[in-house]
């Protein structure tokens, strides 16, 4: 698998400096399979079976899964379906990491065994 080695330059005055005033460089490594692709458009998450329930913003989204935006206090089962209020199809997935308002989500399969 191949990795993409992120550098960010954090600039002096932001309290990124070492203590002994050298400044810091954060390494980040992708670790995605696929591309994301920034997209900041509206869906709803429904629980299996049942109609759309919750609404969500999906911040970006790739072919194996999205990062969603929602309201903080809300609690959500560990799988479910996402429906796009765009004619794409609903995707089946579940819950790989939660933070605050964000969560990401893994699609079970890939688009073109779900159609």
């Amino acid at each position: 698998m191949q990795r993409t080695l992120h550098l960010l330059y954090h600039p002096p005055g932001e309290k990124t400096l070492c203590s002994d005033n050298r400044i810091r460089l954060t390494v980040m490594i992708e670790r995605r399979r696929a591309p994301r692709q920034e997209v900041n458009k509206p869906a709803r998450i429904a629980f299996r079976g049942s109609r759309p329930v919750i609404g969500c913003i999906v911040r970006n989204v790739s072919e194996g899964g999205a990062c969603l935006a929602v309201e903080a206090s809300i609690e959500l089962p560990d799988a479910f379906h996402l429906v796009f209020a765009s004619s794409e199809p609903a995707r089946a997935c579940y819950i790989m990491w939660r933070k605050e308002t964000r969560i990401g989500v893994a699609f079970e399969t890939p688009v073109a065994e779900e159609c």
